[in-house]
């Protein structure tokens, strides 16, 4: 299985810039992690291969009602690239 972290920095689902690696924190839980950062100005968006999209507003954590989920694991997918127009989403997992 590969993760994000093999396949390339996933793209902003909002903005379609590809996103930086960075490091999230959960202070409700007190757990750190990799995650993908959206590089344009003010965008509060952010990836991680467990949760999928999600923004981050005043160090508070708010989970994306919507996701693109993978067929096979039902797992949240990450848009990788644009190839003639079509956006191709990509499992994390597989």
């Amino acid at each position: 299985m590969a993760s994000t972290e093999e396949t390339g920095a996933p793209r902003c689902d909002k903005h379609k810039v590809r996103m930086v690696k960075v490091r999230i924190s959960y202070p409700d839980i007190k757990v750190e992690r990799s995650a993908f950062q959206c590089v344009e100005l003010n965008c509060t968006r952010y990836f991680t291969d467990d949760r999928g999209y999600i923004d981050v507003v005043d160090g508070s954590v708010l989970a994306e009602k919507f996701q693109q989920c993978c067929p096979k694991c039902n797992g949240p997918m990450y848009f990788s690239e644009i190839e003639q127009d079509i956006e191709i989403w990509r499992c994390p997992l597989s």
